[in-house]
């Protein structure tokens, strides 16, 4: 689960999330200050599909794809290129290597939130 500060207007909202890997609709990683779990591995040229659970600090799920939506931040593009879709996003594997993503949670077209810390995501040649 992510636990953070509001981006937003108000400022004070919080919220916490969990990475799922849509190919096993598993919780690959949450984050409570530092991140636990692990992002899957990307092979050159293909990409995984991510998709997130967050809840609001009255524990109530977020509902993506309207007016909130799931997007992450890669530090090097050149490694990994990012496509939201509302609800998911897919992490698309562009060269050999390792980076960070952010990931951030929209509302409409501002950062609502974003986990204050990076985590890790290779490309493998395959």
């Amino acid at each position: 689960m992510v636990t953070a500060g509001c981006l937003g207007s108000n400022g004070d909202s919080e919220y916490e999330v969990d990475v799922i890997d849509r190919s096993s609709d598993d919780a690959v990683a949450d984050y409570h200050g530092h991140w636990h779990g692990e992002l899957p591995s990307i092979s050159l040229e293909d990409n995984v599909s991510l998709g997130a659970v967050f809840e609001d600090e009255d524990g109530e799920a977020v509902d993506l794809g309207g007016e909130y939506s799931l997007d992450v931040e890669p530090a090097d593009e050149a490694i990994v290129s990012a496509e939201s879709h509302g609800d998911h996003v897919h992490l698309y594997g562009e060269s050999a290597g390792e980076t960070t993503v952010t990931f951030q949670l929209f509302h409409d077209d501002h950062v609502e939130w974003e986990t204050s810390e990076a985590i890790d995501v290779e490309v493998l040649e395959e």
